[in-house]
């Protein structure tokens, strides 16, 4: 992506009910299973534009990751710059067993060794920690807006939790968002391609 694609990604991200409601939930997930306090460590992997790591800075130690050099300097400038470090899914910038949170909001389907991501996830997490992914759900929504992200796949429910079970992460809680607006969506694909 161009500077001004992300510009305009940041702006979305910050005003879209969707990518608001989505960081609501992410929070609510974390505060229901861990509540984190200012003492633990949360790490963003795939920061992106740092909406979500930004929310997070001052109610824990926040670590924003990013591979892509365009998502390192926005994060930068949002975000104290020890707070932003540059690495993968597949290699993470952090000791063995030193995070008590890892997010992953969106990149899983970036990353073609999804299986390694997860692993990697898992070297990182405390004993005790907990992990929220989120993934674009359902393969039969797949459309040229995944070709344009870059996308290797998108997620069935029982795929993402046979990922997750490689390592031995217990699975918490694994559900679909927007789920009353999946047919509306799968038509609007449909008819896109077929036109």
């Amino acid at each position: 992506m161009n500077p001004e694609e992300y510009r305009k990604l940041r702006e979305l991200e910050q005003e879209h009910w969707f990518y608001a409601g989505k960081r609501e939930i992410v929070r609510h997930w974390i505060n229901h299973f861990a509540p984190l306090t200012p003492e633990a460590t949360l790490v963003d992997c795939g920061a992106g534009t740092g909406s979500f790591a930004v929310e997070m800075h001052g109610r824990c130690r926040v670590l924003a990751v990013d591979d892509h050099q365009q998502s390192l300097e926005i994060l930068r400038r949002v975000l104290p710059p020890e707070h932003v470090r540059e690495g993968s899914a597949l290699a993470l910038p952090v000791p063995d067993a030193s995070v008590d949170c890892l997010t992953a909001l969106d990149v899983l389907e970036h990353v073609e060794q999804d299986e390694a991501a997860i692993r990697e996830f898992a070297r990182v997490q405390k004993p005790g920690g907990i992990g929220v992914i989120t993934v674009p759900a359902l393969p039969a929504l797949w459309s040229d807006w995944d070709v344009a992200l870059h996308h290797f796949r998108r997620y069935r429910k029982q795929h993402l939790i046979r990922v997750l079970a490689q390592p031995g992460f217990r699975l918490e809680h694994c559900h679909y968002l927007n789920v009353a607006a999946l047919p509306a969506i799968y038509l609007a694909r449909k008819i896109r391609a077929w036109t």
